[in-house]
């Protein structure tokens, strides 16, 4: 076995991940208690939680641990989901949308815990902002209390002045501070977790793309096929996201690929370092939103671009400098170091997929737009599920299966993404103009 960098895209995160030996591919027929689909983030959760209750579990991932978005995102945890809690609270009423809400919390706890416990090297920030790039006193205003007052996440509703005082740039106008998020290095920290599984006993089969799944009706027990195998399990659960490959042809109909970009610069000299002035996350309330960070060596991590495109744009340097100097003019010169893109797994109704069908098939999968602490929440909901019959998944019932709308789907979502940053264009030149 061996540790190969090159085995993974050319990102930051692989240049300074942790060494993690190869796992074998699976190469005969074994059973388990449970197989888990896709070594991302949310299958690597699950699987941790079911070991340290005594589950056998067999990981399949089809390239390397995290290869996928788990590995490559912005880094980002803080409770919440991808869509709106207004639209939460619309679909699931206000009490079901309160204890959703807690359990996101409940996934950036998890994620904190086992920093402290056992992967501190991941740590790489405190706090999260979300900014304004025209004024809206009202909305932000009206989201903090909602957020502290029905919500229990104390968050911080800030005024311009005061936003611009701790981020040196008049394009954002109002934000709100969340206390509660913080910046991982998730690559090293989904090291970190199949690190604890395999030394719990767990085992882990990278290149090991799975290839079709079927129910035996004699036995009741899935069997999971393989290039060079199987895997025989009681439950099977499908953690795929973007990366779906059509095992299960309803979840593959379901999940919606999307893709952004990312990019990281050279080290910041001292005067750049002080336009940024945090550590703290940020992102914008746009709806293809620009998120950026610092990370070790003072360099930029910057973010967004989101697509249904799946090829990288040819000049995504260019692009994504443009997106960095609307912010911050002085960063004209900056050089961009690296780049990559990934496929986030969305649902048309924005929210995780977190389903059981009658035959112990499970799914946990469609965690776009707030991965990380959605993947450590369903870890905790689905493998309670499973071990200790915990019924808190199903209050994930209102966001079930539902056709993506194929390829009229991605235009249709894409279109909508270019009108919806067309209008937020519109409202940040209108402010840019008025000067309000």
């Amino acid at each position: 076995m061996q540790d190969n960098t090159t085995q993974y895209p050319p990102t930051w995160y692989a240049r300074s991940k942790m060494p993690f030996l190869e796992q074998p591919a699976l190469g005969e027929n074994v059973k388990a208690e449970v197989c888990i689909v896709g070594g991302g983030l949310a299958g690597l959760s699950i699987a941790w939680q079911l070991c340290q209750s005594g589950v056998a579990v067999v990981v399949l991932e089809a390239k390397r641990i995290a290869w996928g978005a788990s590995g490559r995102n912005g880094g980002f945890v803080s409770p919440g989901f991808a869509g709106d809690i207004d639209d939460v609270e619309r679909v699931s009423g206000k009490e079901r949308a309160q204890r959703l809400y807690q359990y996101s919390v409940l996934g950036a706890e998890t994620i904190r815990t086992h920093i402290q416990d056992f992967a501190p090297h991941c740590l790489m920030g405190e706090g999260k902002y979300s900014v304004s790039r025209y004024p809206a006193v009202e909305s932000m205003q009206r989201t903090a209390d909602r957020l502290t007052q029905d919500y229990d996440d104390p968050v911080e509703y800030l005024d311009a002045s005061t936003m611009r005082s701790r981020i040196d740039t008049d394009r954002y106008f109002q934000g709100i501070y969340k206390p509660r998020g913080f910046q991982i290095h998730p690559l090293n920290y989904a090291i970190a977790l199949a690190e604890k599984i395999v030394g719990c006993g767990g085992r882990i089969f990278e290149n090991t793309p799975a290839v079709s799944l079927e129910l035996n009706q004699h036995s009741g027990r899935h069997n999971v096929t393989t290039s060079a195998g199987a895997v025989q399990a009681e439950h099977v659960i499908l953690c795929t996201s973007g990366y779906d490959n059509g095992l299960y042809e309803p979840l593959h109909q379901s999940v919606l690929p999307v893709s952004t970009h990312v990019v990281v610069s050279e080290p910041l000299r001292p005067e750049q370092l002080d336009w940024v002035k945090t550590r703290c996350g940020i992102a914008d309330t746009g709806n293809a939103c620009d998120y950026y960070r610092l990370i070790d060596e003072d360099r930029l991590l910057w973010g967004g671009k989101i697509t249904t495109a799946r090829t990288q744009p040819a000049k995504l340097d260019q692009q994504m400098l443009a997106a960095i100097t609307d912010v911050f003019p002085a960063f004209a010169d900056l050089k961009i170091d690296y780049r990559w893109s990934g496929l986030m797994g969305y649902c048309r109704h924005k929210m995780p997929l977190i389903q059981q069908s009658e035959d112990r098939l499970w799914m946990a999968t469609a965690f776009g737009g707030h991965g990380l602490n959605t993947t450590a929440m369903a870890g905790s909901l689905v493998a309670s599920a499973i071990s200790d019959n915990d019924p808190r998944w199903r209050d994930f019932s209102d966001y079930d299966l539902v056709w993506n709308g194929g390829l009229l789907g991605q235009a249709a979502v894409q279109v909508s993404y270019w009108w919806m940053q067309a209008k937020d264009r519109y409202l940040e030149s209108r402010a840019r103009n008025t000067g309000s």
